[in-house]
């Protein structure tokens, strides 16, 4: 049986994550950046950040909002608010 170590709901965004080996997020509209040990996504519900170590890209689906990461979760924050983009191309097209 898996594991369900933390767990947030709102509308369509959802974080599972699972024995903080397996990051399971729904309601993502764009993935900023990815390195081994962190991820930037916009989601609907803001900016999230997760940090941690040998982050893979599972899958991502962003006509779904759908990402799947695989690796060691240290921690994960919200910034900004809900659907706010604040990179290069949110403030370009702002």
């Amino acid at each position: 049986m898996e594991r369900e170590t933390n767990q947030m709901q709102s509308g369509g965004h959802r974080v599972v994550a699972e024995g903080r080996e397996c990051i399971k997020i729904t309601g993502v509209e764009d993935v900023e950046s990815f390195e081994e040990s962190e991820v930037i996504a916009y989601t609907n519900m803001g900016v999230l950040t997760l940090r941690g170590s040998d982050f893979k890209i599972n899958k991502l689906n962003v006509e779904s909002g759908e990402l799947i990461i695989n690796g060691e979760l240290d921690s994960m924050a919200y910034s900004g608010s809900s659907g706010e983009k604040t990179g290069f191309f949110g403030r370009l097209f702002k």
